[in-house]
């Protein structure tokens, strides 16, 4: 089983101290967000769930301190 960081943040539990980091500047910088909040059915029958979602820009972020090849081919199937 992997070790996951979790943190908590404005009632919203992360995953990592990268989505944190990145959900603190955001907020520094008024920049609205959504934390997950969408999952995507993939074609090639996964899903997929971006890490962020910025509704003023109409834009889905997903945070990465390292692709896993799964990761890598999650987000190539979402594209």
């Amino acid at each position: 089983m992997a070790n996951i960081n979790i943190s908590n943040y404005k009632n919203i539990i992360f995953k990592s101290s990268w989505e944190l980091a990145y959900a603190k500047f955001l907020t520094r910088n008024k920049i609205r967000w959504k934390y997950e909040p969408k999952m995507f059915s993939l074609s090639n029958n996964k899903w997929y769930i971006p890490d962020f979602y910025l509704p003023d820009t109409n834009e889905y972020v997903e945070i990465k301190g390292w692709f896993s090849k799964e990761a890598e081919e999650k987000i190539n199937a979402f594209r």
